[in-house]
């Protein structure tokens, strides 16, 4: 372990039925001297003992979320660069190998990553087109203005990075939003470099749990980065808040289209708790509480629109478009 050129530091929480699969794409990057860590994060299945079966060094702890997690499994590893996995994700031949040789030929850069492609649950392949498009590697200012598709599955970094960095921020108890944080840092200190290559499979569903999962993650999320960053990263926030509004108006227009009032009128209420004043929510919400033959009379079958609210109307389906699209950053958060 003390000689190994890589550390692979992989958190799982309940991962039994994923993590089998997840360590075997490592075995089959064929890179040696490979120091494999699993960070079992207080599961209460079988993570563990499919951990051990596929020879990969073991950590437990208590849970207490993937920041944590890959704090302590970085602790317990010694290469140079550690590469990071989520227990249900999985890499391509070659993933390991093109985002080293990235540090290796440029020693200013603190990070390299590479692209990804988004599957479903199932593992079923979905378009790449929705958020994950491959980007040029951000400067500190792209990465203060909008979330940036850099996936942790996709990253390896110098051990001195994560160290300067102080490692991902613990008070992020649950997932969500300490990558992002984490990016920023570590871009504080030197460049990144992008292989411009999907060489992750990435799991992104089902998103609205996720979003109430990661809820209190966005907060501290918010808080820190505004602490650390100040005006110069409120478009950052601000693009991050609106991606999790969209999500959850998202999820209210499909609910109007499933005439679900009571469905719809909790996602809107979600949103508006991130927004307060977002006329357009507001309408929305408004709308539910109507009986249903005066929101028809008022609006259409389809139309939307609510007098004063700024929305300009439109079907139901070209309104979840316009939310879909705002919604893209939230999809990838971890």
């Amino acid at each position: 372990m003390a000689h190994a050129t890589v550390s692979v530091v992989i958190p799982a929480y309940n991962a039994g039925a994923t993590l089998h699969r997840a360590l075997a794409t490592v075995v089959d990057q064929n890179y040696p001297g490979l120091d494999v860590i699993v960070v079992d994060d207080g599961s209460t299945d079988d993570t563990a003992a499919v951990a051990a079966a596929c020879g990969a060094g073991v950590v437990q702890q208590p849970n207490r979320g993937p920041a944590a997690a890959r704090n302590r499994g970085v602790s317990a590893s010694r290469a140079k660069y550690i590469a990071f996995l989520d227990g249900d994700d999985e890499w391509l031949p070659g993933r390991l190998a093109r985002t080293v040789e990235a540090l290796e030929r440029n020693p200013a850069a603190s990070l390299s990553y590479c692209d990804v492609f988004a599957i479903l649950e199932s593992g079923e392949p979905i378009r790449t087109a929705e958020g994950f498009e491959p980007r040029s590697a951000p400067s500190m200012e792209d990465l203060c203005t909008r979330w940036w598709p850099i996936l942790t599955s996709a990253v390896t970094m110098r051990r001195e990075t994560f160290e300067r960095t102080g490692g991902f921020d613990e008070s992020f108890a649950n997932p969500g939003y300490e990558d992002v944080l984490m990016w920023l840092r570590a871009r504080e200190l030197g460049e990144f470099r992008q292989v411009p290559e999907q060489l992750v499979r990435y799991r992104i569903d089902p998103l609205v749990e996720r979003m109430e999962k990661y809820r209190s993650g966005y907060r501290t999320f918010a808080r820190a980065v505004h602490r650390r960053y100040g005006a110069r990263a409120r478009p950052l926030i601000r693009n991050t808040r609106d991606a999790v509004v969209a999500v959850q108006g998202f999820e209210g227009l499909m609910a109007l289209r499933r005439d679900d009032a009571v469905a719809a009128r909790r996602h809107f209420i979600r949103a508006l708790s991130y927004r307060p004043f977002y006329m357009r929510q507001i309408g929305r919400l408004v709308r539910t509480f109507l009986p249903r033959h005066l929101a028809v009379a008022l609006s259409g079958r389809t139309r939307l629109a609510v007098p004063g609210t700024g929305d300009q109307g439109g079907s139901i389906d070209t309104a979840l478009a316009s939310e879909r699209e705002q919604a893209l950053p939230a999809r990838a958060v971890r």
